[in-house]
């Protein structure tokens, strides 16, 4: 059976229906996480770049897409299977519209939904403080993800910086 790479785009319009240059489209997928966008207006001189979000997801499943339009507003909400391979396009929400999707999302490994219905990076180091192995003990939380690193030794005077890859001077 032959798989078929999907391919996603959005257009996120503005209140007057025009596209939303400045617009972070970002679509969580069940694979590989968040794939964040923003819509550009261009950069010079005869500039035909789109106002689209493009997307290429390979084999991945885009599971729902959040819009922030400049002015601070937002939507999020799931993706129907249908919705892949196409090209979908958001209004500006209404003021009385909802803007926290009332069915669940699936936000993809290392990503949790937070109260307001948003997808966020776990803390897995926080979560399970036991995560590493006692050859690399120190857990450090990334963008959906973690990593396990050694305990760095440092000579006196100095301490292991951020990431544990070299000793820099302590300081007071």
């Amino acid at each position: 059976a032959k798989y078929r790479d999907s391919l996603f785009q959005v257009i996120p319009r503005t209140k007057f229906g025009a596209f939303a240059r400045g617009a972070k489209v970002v679509v969580y997928t069940k694979k590989s996480g968040p794939h964040t966008r923003i819509i550009d207006g261009g950069s010079g001189y005869l500039c035909e770049m789109e106002p689209v979000a493009h997307f290429g997801l390979g084999r991945d499943v885009a599971t729902n897409v959040e819009v922030y339009w400049p002015d601070g507003r937002s939507i999020a909400r799931p993706l129907e299977p249908s919705e892949i391979n196409s090209v979908l396009e958001i209004p500006y929400p209404k003021d009385e519209e909802e803007v926290t999707p009332t069915v669940e999302i699936e936000c993809g490994h290392g990503f949790a939904l937070n109260e307001f219905g948003r997808c966020t990076d776990k803390d897995e180091c926080t979560q399970f403080p036991s995560m590493c192995p006692s050859d690399r003990p120190i857990c450090t939380n990334t963008y959906g993800s973690y990593k396990c690193r050694a305990k760095k030794r440092c000579n006196q005077g100095f301490e292991p910086n951020d990431d544990g890859s070299a000793c820099v001077g302590e300081s007071s």
